[in-house]
């Protein structure tokens, strides 16, 4: 077993995602992978459960008694206020990435870049620093129009309502009529 300072979780619902990420960090010397949780409901118990530094969540992980999304960041912020948060989404929605930094995650990764980008995440988590991957980057940066583009098909603007996203930037979304 190898010697580890930073103890981490990883909470996806994809398992190849986390079976991706666990890969990655067997190759960082520094980390060690102490849990993986599949939904909020596995996620929760085992935050308790296990010493953890650092926690790489995805953002949608859909059945879990804790929600996920929103929902979830603001119950592990209030019951967690201190845990380093490494957001690794395919979230493409500059509104609601800002949103999730508001509630303190300095650091997100975007699904579609490289993976080698989470142990510069993970060490910066552990510092309180911020670190965006490029994609991430450009979508908080993003411009209203820009917006558009980069969401694509990730997602439909009627589906950010439950989300806690004020009105103005859904509506900016949806196409308008001439």
């Amino acid at each position: 077993m190898k010697d580890a300072s930073v103890r981490v979780i990883i909470a996806d619902d994809h398992p190849l995602t986390r079976l991706g990420v666990a890969h990655v960090l067997e190759g960082v010397k520094d980390v060690k992978l102490v849990y993986t949780a599949n939904d909020s409901t596995d996620l929760v118990p085992a935050l308790s459960a296990h010493d953890c530094d650092i926690l790489i969540l995805d953002y949608f992980m859909p059945k879990g008694l804790y929600g996920d999304g929103f929902k979830l960041l603001t119950f592990l912020r209030q019951h967690r206020p201190s845990l380093p948060i490494v957001l690794f989404t395919m979230l493409c929605h500059g509104p609601r990435l800002r949103a999730v930094q508001d509630l303190g995650v300095r650091c997100i990764l975007s699904k579609s870049d490289s993976l080698m980008h989470l142990p510069a995440a993970i060490h910066a988590a552990q510092r309180g620093d911020e670190y965006l991957s490029p994609i991430a980057r450009s979508v908080i940066h993003a411009g209203p129009s820009e917006e558009r583009v980069l969401l694509g098909l990730e997602e439909q603007p009627t589906e950010l309502l439950g989300e806690n996203i004020s009105i103005t930037p859904i509506a900016s979304m949806l196409p308008r009529g001439k």
